[in-house]
């Protein structure tokens, strides 16, 4: 896998849908992370590991050796995608938005919180636009917030 040049500076993260089970992923021959549960998804930050410009090995080690100890998956290894997931260095966390509604009769609210990293070492200001969009594609809720984010900092809005 080739990255290019253009992406350094960006959080590069290795995303894995699935994999069956006690897997350890390695980039370039370093060792980025062991999983030992098959049944979820899971990634790793592989940002100051890859060579960007040129050719990048990616491997995945799965050791189903101890016993078949699944009924639901009777297989060993990727099951799923995998995806190279690669965003600014202030960027959304992953699964970092959660919206539900609160319904009273006819009327109702969406609640959105939203979660941001500042994976910088500068302060750095943000604009956050949260918009509702309906079925005819009309917007009919806006919010903008600006904040500045201090740097390798982690913020949640409600």
């Amino acid at each position: 896998m080739i990255i290019p040049i253009a992406d350094q500076g960006k959080k590069l993260y290795l995303y894995f849908e699935g994999v069956y089970n006690r897997s350890e992923v390695f980039v370039n021959g370093k060792s980025v992370g062991k999983r030992p549960y098959g049944y979820i998804s899971f990634s790793y930050d592989v940002s100051s590991l890859v060579e960007y410009g040129k050719e990048n090995t990616i491997a995945v080690k799965v050791d189903h050796s101890h016993s078949a100890d699944s009924r639901w998956y009777t297989g060993s290894g990727i099951y799923r995608d995998v995806w190279i997931v690669k965003a600014n260095p202030v960027h959304l966390e992953q699964w970092g938005v959660y919206a539900y509604p609160a319904v009273k009769g006819n009327q109702g609210n969406l609640h959105v919180e939203v979660a941001l990293v500042n994976e910088t070492s500068a302060a750095t200001a943000v604009e956050l636009v949260q918009e509702l969009i309906d079925e005819s594609g009309n917007t009919v809720g806006k919010i903008v917030k600006k904040q500045q984010f201090l740097p390798m900092a982690a913020y949640q809005y409600p």
